[in-house]
């Protein structure tokens, strides 16, 4: 109950709500990977990267640092949080502690390598998550939160036509109306996909109404996160982040 009080506050944007929450939640789970996230991203909706790393490092003293840093690279697209060791410890890390999901994997390391500038690697995973996000799409079709994700890895690999189509059919089948928690995730990775395909204007006509619906996406976290730094000089993206 406290861990879901503590999404709400985050999501509605009450950050003391959520404060409050998450430190009883805390109590009651302190190894929990999961409640360790959810402080990390209370601090970076407030734009608060210090906080969100000194959130990250008390979490991994209760969980581990593998756990935490696996939970965070996985989930909501964290890896970027991370410290340069954090991150290189989860770029070694096996298949084995994500899950075996080897898509969610390949395309979480494509996402962190991308971040940290090495695009040969960004793009070698990109087509690892290709090939194990369209199997599990074959064999899952109505999944949109998979689809869109496949967009995402197409998206990393240049195929910006096939990229966009395929993302815009996953958000179109996990629609906000259809799925009010899911569904702005897999919109904000559609809003991805126009961001590596060079389509601002599109990135932002999604990303607009993402800040008017119950999410954890913030002005303070559009200020912080290296996803949206191609947009940094659009003027629309600016008065969003504001």
């Amino acid at each position: 109950m406290t861990k879901r009080m503590a999404t709400v506050g985050l999501f509605l944007h009450d950050y003391a709500a959520a404060d409050s929450a998450i430190e009883r939640a805390i109590v009651l789970a302190p190894t929990s990977p999961a409640i360790g996230a959810l402080k990390v991203m209370i601090a970076m909706a407030r734009g608060d990267l210090a906080g969100a790393r000194a959130a990250t490092a008390d979490a991994a003293r209760r969980a581990g640092p593998e756990t935490t840093y696996a939970f965070l690279a996985l989930y909501q697209d964290l890896g970027w949080v991370l410290d340069d060791p954090a991150q290189r410890m989860v770029l070694h890390m096996p298949l084995s502690a994500f899950d075996n999901d080897r898509g969610a994997w390949a395309i979480m390391l494509a996402e962190l390598y991308h971040v940290r500038g090495d695009e040969r690697l960004a793009r070698a995973y990109a087509d690892t998550a290709r090939q194990a996000l369209t199997e599990q799409v074959r064999a899952a079709p109505d999944d949109g939160q998979r689809r869109v994700l496949l967009g995402v890895a197409l998206a990393f690999l240049g195929r910006k036509a096939e990229a966009i189509e395929t993302a815009r059919r996953g958000a179109e089948m996990r629609s906000i109306k259809s799925d009010a928690f899911l569904g702005p995730y897999v919109q904000l990775q559609l809003a991805r996909v126009y961001i590596l395909a060079g389509e601002p204007e599109q990135a932002m006509d999604v990303l607009e109404p993402l800040l008017r619906v119950p999410f954890y996406l913030s002005p303070g976290w559009l200020r912080l996160d290296p996803t949206f730094n191609p947009l940094r000089a659009n003027p629309r993206f600016r008065r969003l982040a504001s």
